[in-house]
């Protein structure tokens, strides 16, 4: 038995993407909210921190995703559509060098583009409600993936 830390193999980013951190203490427990600027509009992220360990860190949890409504599909398309991809394999060596033989490092990537948008953008719950009510623009939308 281990413990499993995900984190990405590859970095880059959206240069047409603005975020905005907003940090706070609420009940003891560390907070923000993440504001994502796009030329197709605005969403936020409420999210609060978990500290695991010492060795691993702390890691970030979404109470709120972005996606809340139809109007979302453009900003996350925007997202996507102007992701860069670089890799970054060195920082998964050296985490796995400092953590030692108690973890693995787990690439943090999707495993397919309706994954990326259950678990990153939409949340499992807005999900399961929009293949109910609107299943083939979810399906539409995965094509931009």
């Amino acid at each position: 038995m281990c413990v499993v830390y995900r984190m990405g193999s590859v970095g880059g980013g959206n240069q047409n993407v603005k975020e905005k951190f907003y940090e706070f203490d609420e009940n003891g427990t560390r907070k923000r909210v993440v504001e994502i600027e796009t030329p197709a509009g605005k969403v936020t992220i409420k999210q609060q921190q978990q500290v695991l360990n010492t060795a691993s860190g702390a890691i970030w949890h979404e109470d709120e995703h972005m996606f809340k409504s139809k109007e979302d599909y453009k900003v996350i398309a925007s997202i996507i559509k102007g992701r860069k991809h670089i890799p970054a394999y060195d920082g998964i060596v050296k985490k796995q060098k400092f953590l030692g033989d108690g973890f693995i490092v787990r690439d943090g990537c999707s495993c397919d583009p309706i994954h990326d948008l259950m678990v990153g953008f939409m949340g499992i719950e807005n999900f399961i409600m929009e293949w109910n009510d609107n299943r083939d623009e979810v399906l539409n939308f995965t094509t931009c993936l």
